[in-house]
């Protein structure tokens, strides 16, 4: 019975030492530690990347070109909308030659005074715009803006002309009206006279 006892306290030294863990199940540390080599690592989050992020990896080479490329851009979308106010203002000036002046045909001498007026403030702000335009167009740095500038130059000069035309044109018109009310109130004036006794 000693052998046995022996033995059962051998097989029990043997179980702890060939597993050391056996032993340890009871304590409470060696159940968190089990736990923490059960579980995953938790992964890294993705990296998002941000416009800073991207600037911040590109040389100055790039940034260079980038640049360049940003103001040919804008030149091109200037120089487009630059055309497309030239164009249409040629469009309106031909569309203008074509239909009839609205200040045309006053029906009495105030009626072409008030047009001559009208007229008259056209002529200066058109004017205004001429003489802008030629500071413009002596400021102007590139040949492209250059030819720009005096496509709007030859187009507030020809609006110059043709306004002045028809302030012309009112202006002999109300010669004539103002002769034609002389005329009525003469010829009323005498009737007047020889209806009286």
């Amino acid at each position: 019975m000693r052998n046995q006892a022996h033995f059962g306290t051998f097989l029990a030294v043997a179980i702890l030492l060939v597993c050391p863990c056996a032993g340890a199940q009871g304590t409470p540390d060696s159940s968190a530690g089990s736990q923490q080599a059960t579980q995953k690592p938790t992964a890294k989050p993705h990296k998002t990347w941000t416009d800073d992020d991207v600037s911040s990896l590109r040389t100055p080479a790039d940034n260079y070109v980038r640049e360049k490329e940003e103001q040919a851009t804008a030149a091109a979308a200037k120089q487009a909308e630059e055309a497309q106010a030239v164009k249409q203002a040629a469009a309106n000036t031909s569309a203008q030659k074509a239909t009839p002046s609205p200040l045309s045909n006053p029906k009495s001498p105030s009626d072409a005074d008030r047009m001559i007026a009208w007229e008259q403030r056209d002529l200066d702000s058109q004017q205004e715009a001429v003489e802008q335009t030629k500071q413009e167009l002596a400021a102007a740095t590139t040949p492209e803006e250059r030819a720009q500038k005096q496509k709007a130059l030859d187009h507030y000069i020809d609006c110059v002309e043709r306004i002045k035309q028809e302030k012309q044109g009112l202006e002999k018109d109300r010669s004539s009206l103002q002769k034609k009310a002389k005329e009525k109130e003469q010829v009323e004036s005498a009737g007047l006279q020889t209806d009286t006794p």
